[in-house]
C-alpha cells in the first residue's frame, strides 16, 4: 500500500496540509476529509488527514490522529533524562502529538535499517499509515524478526525512547513518562504534565491517589479532584497504557456528562 503527494513525495501527516499541491493519494492514505478511519462521519473539528481543526464549538470535539493534542509543561529535570539525539533535558512546551504514525516506506529504510531490519527483510516492515505507534512497531518487529523496544549494549532501541517520543524535532506519543515519577512512589496523584491545545485542560499521569489507575471515558478524561483542584472536581484527563495513550477526544459532553 502506498500514499504520496500529487508530485510523488511523501505526505507529511505531522504538518498540515500533508501535500503543497495538493491531496494526497493511495490506498494507504488516511480517509478522505469528513470520515475517520472506519469511513463514519467526523467528529466536529476533524478532519479525514487526522487532524484537528478551529472548528471546535462545542464539546466534545476529536483530537488530533497525527497533529498536536497538548502541549507539556514540565520539563525531565526531575527525572534526568535527556534526549539520545540532542543530549539534552527534554524542555516544556513540547508537542504532544496523537497515536498515530505516518507509516513507514522506502524513504524510511535508513531508519528500519536502525531498529534491526535489513536489506533482505526491510520491505517486510513497510506500515501504512493511519497505525497508532505501539501496533506501527509491533508490525516492524514481526515483519524484520526483531524485538521491539529492546536494549543491544546499553543502547535503547525502539520507535519511540523510554520517554516516549522521538526525532531530533522532538515530540511525543505515549507515556511521556521522562516527565514525572510513573512508579508513583508516594502514592499520591500523578502531577499535570500537559495541556490540551483546546480549553487548556490538563493532562495527568497515569496515577489516581493510593496507586489507583483512573476510570476514563473514551476522550480519556474524567470528573474527579486533582493536586491543582483539591476541594472540587474538574474534568481532567490522564496517561493511557493503550492508544490512544493521551487525548481521545476533548470532552466532556455540553451536559458535563462524560464521553462515551
Amino acid at each position: 500500500m502506498s500514499c504520496t503527494c500529487p508530485d510523488g513525495s511523501a505526505p507529511t501527516f505531522e504538518s498540515f496540509p500533508p501535500c503543497s499541491g495538493g491531496p494526497p493519494s493511495g490506498d494507504g492514505c488516511p480517509p478522505p476529509p469528513g470520515n475517520t478511519a472506519d469511513n463514519q462521519g467526523a467528529m466536529p473539528g476533524m478532519t479525514g488527514s487526522g487532524q484537528a481543526t478551529a472548528e471546535c464549538t462545542t464539546l466534545p470535539c476529536a483530537a488530533s490522529l497525527l497533529g498536536d493534542v497538548a502541549k507539556t509543561i514540565v520539563d525531565s529535570s526531575s527525572t534526568g533524562f535527556k534526549n539520545t539525539l540532542t543530549g539534552e533535558l527534554i524542555p516544556t512546551d513540547e508537542n504532544v502529538y496523537g497515536p498515530f504514525e505516518a507509516g513507514f516506506s522506502a524513504q524510511q529504510k535508513d531508519i528500519l535499517i536502525g531498529l534491526g531490519c535489513t536489506d533482505a527483510n526491510v520491505e517486510s516492515a513497510y506500515v501504512i499509515a493511519g497505525l497508532d505507534t505501539y501496533t506501527a512497531e509491533q508490525v516492524v518487529a514481526k515483519g524484520c524478526g526483531v524485538t521491539l523496544p529492546r536494549t543491544e549494549n546499553n543502547t535503547y532501541i525502539s520507535l519511540l525512547d523510554q520517554c516516549g517520543g522521538h526525532t531530533r524535532e522532538y515530540h511525543f506519543h505515549e507515556r511521556l513518562a521522562c516527565l514525572y515519577d510513573t512508579t508513583n512512589a508516594a502514592g499520591t496523584h500523578s502531577p499535570a504534565i500537559a495541556r490540551t491545545v483546546i480549553n487548556n485542560q490538563l493532562l495527568y499521569g497515569k496515577w489516581e491517589a493510593n496507586n489507583t489507575l483512573p476510570d476514563l471515558d473514551a476522550c480519556g478524561g474524567q470528573w474527579g479532584r486533582t493536586p491543582e483542584s483539591p476541594d472540587e472536581d474538574v474534568y481532567h484527563y490522564h496517561i493511557q497504557n493503550k492508544a490512544p495513550f493521551t487525548i481521545g477526544c476533548f470532552g466532556p459532553n455540553p451536559d458535563n456528562s462524560t464521553v462515551t
